[in-house]
């Protein structure tokens, strides 16, 4: 029976030793209970530096967004929607996609919570709480890499050996996740719920999901509901054209308006509130009531932040007067609130909303109470100027329905790890923000607090300066500094989001990076941007070459015309050319090369300035040092030169710009070997196209996979692989990883391919590779329709060689049942030796396949056959 306790659930962090739900109380909230905070991450695992170690699996975690949710929700609220007729089919099975619809803060989030509560006492789960508050929680690779991260910890919890396999080969294929896409993680989520029964998926606030990253959401849906017939999702979000599915059954809350939905959820929540209250006669209460309910329009965040408004009047007299005067609206409730803050204050909550709004991840109650005392016009930071008792003094200057204080976790540290439950500072809900970035804040008598994305980063930018210089007057320490870890790693990148260089911004940057300035050693030693680990090395870099790194075209003239050395060495990328290449400075690129830099500087982490603009896609950088000579086939390191870098990136229009200034189509060397090998593996038809258009040597031999067909292959493109196959490709050419493109595919599971291959010529039973032919390598993979491809086709069932010996083993191994009997069925020889466990039996037996064992056994395995590393290692089959 499968264990689906809160203590082994999936959705509890693998790190923490304690149950999800029961040990709520090690958190600390300090909001009003209807507020919902999201979190940012927490990093899972089990075993450090293994696959089973989830911290590889980079993802935001979303259970503090679930247990701050949970703790404000009142008794029996939402129970509506736990006996809607709807969530009753979907919850059995009987409708396998369900969308709750509903205006800004009318609960959904709560409900969503409701529903994780409900299915957490019998059933596998995984969830996800979209929140604009935290950048972490609004893309699409932050819910894939969730979901993932949640689904491998069941799959470990559930000790599967198949899923285990993925899960590894996810981890091998990314390096260890240092190069985790959404394509690869979606394929394994998808490949680790099939494994399983009933697995329901709960989205929460899906129109917070970035807009340009919706489509990829929703198809990401739709995939899940076609491929997988035990997965049943539920998602919630605002009413949204853009987001409508024609296979979900809606429940819109502006449909629930009855005694026994939001209304009544309202209610429950009022009394609860109001027995708290003893100021106010039972009358008093009883008009409140009446009035916040018959007025509420289905939005409990209203109700909240008016309770909330009432509760600070406290006279009962203007507590009357107050409710003949409500604001009608949650946008009318914020402008309102900002009217009345006090004048001396202005500055200060305007100070606070701008870095809320665009800081790059939550902020700790610390790093507020410093940014507080930074004065960006006097240039100056006091710690005699620290609020103190900011946790109980920060509602005095910015009120509790627009910014609340929570325990979050949040990155912070040289390598990005994570500090735990630590107080943030945020906005009190999402619709906060939306208002102060609507034209209805800038039209208000609110509109001086109505925010400007650039001209806020341009004042983060400069308070982040501002206070490096001052702290920077001697060595950093981050305990007493409390935003120095914040502006050392994101400064720069805020200079970046602003539309023009800002002369303030200039001067400032031009003072930090400046080695007589001890304040630019001290912030390469609190952060150093180019470094793996962040630490700065033992010779420092020349500001140049950070300028340059960053961008920064008004600083970079600046110190050039102090003479600096335009080709001083240093730094990861070598010199200041191939810094600002990387990164697509153009400008800066044009400054430099202006000055005299070394075009075909070699050295630093692409070799040299082409190709690192190559290999990240940045034409007008590529075209610019291409004028002024560079050498288009210069040689690289991990691609041999620009022309693979840019192809295996499928970068189309550069390919073509190298191609047109003499890039050798068919220069060998690098890890592809060659560009088209490059450009295959990446599947991208066009770029393929385009080199075989100028020549390329479909038949090239060298690289990791041997030549371009075994690199298409082995990705699973199929028009690739027609295309290289029309231009001559040999079907059967051998070398490379996989040993050929038929074993490659198979080992894949890519069917479509296998049978292109098959039907061009591949030898079926050709030899080569770990796996020595491709019947053991879908074997081994247990890809059972390739397997049945490959049969069909005449692959020699009992086929010797290889790691396994043959395929039986291979499957055996692995524990593929069915493909253990398909190859049985075919007349594989029970009994056959060889291979790295001597036979299939004891490969079974030494990983504990007891239904393999036993169908072994029933076609006459016999059990004392020795040979093999596991020589008698097998197991009673009872």
């Amino acid at each position: 029976m499968t264990d689906n306790s809160a203590e082994n659930n999936l959705s509890k962090p693998p790190s923490m030793e304690i149950g999800m739900f029961n040990q709520a109380s090690q958190f600390t909230i300090t909001q009003s209970p209807i507020t919902v905070i999201g979190g940012n991450q927490i990093n899972q695992s089990n075993v450090v530096g293994s696959p089973k170690d989830l911290k590889w699996i980079n993802a935001p975690n979303p259970f503090e967004n679930f247990y701050s949710a949970e703790q404000k929700i009142v008794q029996g609220t939402g129970t509506w929607l736990l006996e809607h007729r709807l969530f009753q089919e979907w919850k059995t099975g009987m409708s396998p996609f369900l969308w709750l619809q509903g205006k800004a803060g009318s609960g959904k989030t709560f409900l969503c919570t409701n529903v994780i509560k409900t299915l957490r006492k019998d059933s596998v789960f995984l969830y996800y709480y979209f929140d604009t508050r935290d950048k972490a929680k609004v893309d699409y690779s932050g819910i894939v890499s969730s979901l993932l991260q949640q689904v491998a910890a069941e799959a470990i919890r559930q000790n599967s050996e198949n899923a285990y396999n993925a899960i590894h080969q996810l981890y091998i294929n990314s390096k260890e996740g240092k190069f985790l896409i959404p394509e690869d993680m979606e394929s394994t989520l998808l490949d680790l719920m099939a494994m399983m029964d009933a697995v329901y998926i709960i989205i929460d606030a899906l129109d917070e999901c970035a807009e340009e990253d919706q489509g990829k959401l929703l198809a990401l849906v739709d995939t899940l509901l076609t491929k997988l017939k035990n997965c049943f999702v539920f998602v919630s979000s605002r009413p949204h054209t853009n987001t409508t599915h024609n296979k979900a059954e809606i429940i819109s809350l502006d449909k629930q308006m009855s005694d026994v939905g939001i209304s009544s959820d309202i209610k429950k929540y009022v009394d609860t509130k109001l027995r708290k209250q003893h100021a106010w006669s039972p009358e008093l209460k009883a008009e409140i009531k009446d009035t916040l309910v018959n007025s509420a329009n289905g939005q409990i965040r209203w109700v909240d932040c008016q309770l909330t408004a009432l509760d600070g009047i406290k006279m009962p007299k203007r507590v009357r007067k107050a409710l003949k005067s409500l604001p009608k609206t949650l946008q009318e409730t914020y402008a309102k609130i900002l009217e009345q803050v006090e004048e001396e204050l202005r500055d200060d909550v305007n100070t606070i909303f701008q870095w809320l709004l665009f800081a790059y991840r939550p902020l700790t109650v610390g790093e507020i109470q410093h940014i507080l005392a930074v004065d960006v016009e006097e240039k100056t930071f006091s710690a005699q100027d620290l609020l103190e008792n900011i946790e109980t003094e920060l509602h005095k200057v910015v009120n509790s329905s627009l910014v609340v204080i929570i325990q979050a976790s949040i990155e912070k540290g040289r390598l990005g790890q994570e500090m735990p439950h630590v107080m943030t500072v945020q906005l009190a809900h999402p619709s906060v923000k939306d208002y102060l970035l609507s034209e209805a804040a800038m039209q208000s008598v609110s509109g001086y607090f109505q925010m400007n994305s650039a001209l806020a980063h341009e004042a983060i930018c400069q308070m982040c300066i501002v206070y490096l210089l001052c702290c920077g007057q001697e060595a950093i320490n981050v305990e007493k500094c409390a935003l120095a870890h914040y502006a050392s790693k994101y400064w720069f990148l805020h200079s970046n989001q602003t539309k023009e260089e800002c002369s303030a911004i200039l001067d400032l940057s031009c003072k930090l990076l400046s080695t007589t300035q001890p304040a630019y050693y001290n912030w390469l030693n609190v952060y150093t941007p180019d470094t793996w680990d962040n630490k700065p090395d033992n010779i420092i870099v020349q500001p140049l070459y950070y300028a340059s790194y960053i961008g920064l075209k008004s600083v970079v003239v600046y110190t050039l015309e102090k003479r600096a050395d335009v080709n001083a060495q240093g730094g990861y990328y070598g010199n200041a050319l191939q810094a600002a290449s990387r990164y697509g400075h153009l400008e800066v690129v044009r400054a430099l090369l202006e000055k005299g830099a070394d075009v075909n500087a070699q050295g630093g982490g692409y070799e040299n300035a082409l190709q690192a603009a190559s290999v990240n896609g940045h034409l007008e950088v590529v075209r610019a040092l291409l004028e002024k000579g560079a050498d288009v086939n210069a040689q690289g390191r991990y691609y041999a030169n620009s022309l693979e870098a840019a192809s295996r990136s499928g970068h189309l229009e550069v390919v073509r710009a190298l191609l047109e200034k003499g890039a050798d189509v068919n220069a060998q060397g690098g890890f592809y070997g060659n560009a088209l090998q490059a450009a295959s593996s990446n599947g991208d038809l066009e770029v393929v196209r385009a080199l075989l258009e100028k020549g390329a040597d479909v038949n090239a031999q060298g690289g990791y996979y041997g030549n371009a067909l075994q690199a298409a292959s082995h990705i699973g493109h199929l028009v690739a692989v027609r295309a290289l196959l029309e231009k001559g490709a040999d079907v059967n050419a051998q070398g490379g990883k996989y040993g050929n493109a038929l074993l490659a595919a198979s080992y894949e599971g890519h069917l479509e391919v296998v049978r292109a291959l098959l039907e061009k010529g591949a030898d079926v039973n050709a030899q080569g590779g770990e796996y020595a032919n491709a019947l053991q390598a879908a074997s081994r993979s247990g890809h059972l329709e390739v397997v049945r491809a490959l049969l069909e086709k005449g692959a020699d069932v009992n086929a010797q060689g290889g790691f396994y010996g043959n395929a039986l083993q291979a499957a055996s191994r692995s524990g593929h049942l069915e493909v253990v009997r398909a190859l049985l069925e075919k007349g594989a020889d029970v009994n056959a030796q060889g291979g790295f466990y001597g036979n299939a039996l004891q490969a079974a037996s030494s990983w504990r396949h007891l239904e393999v064992v036993r169908a072994l056994l029933e076609k006459g395995a016999d059990v004392n056959t020795q040979g093999g590393e596991y020589a008698n290692d097998v197991y009673d089959s009872d």
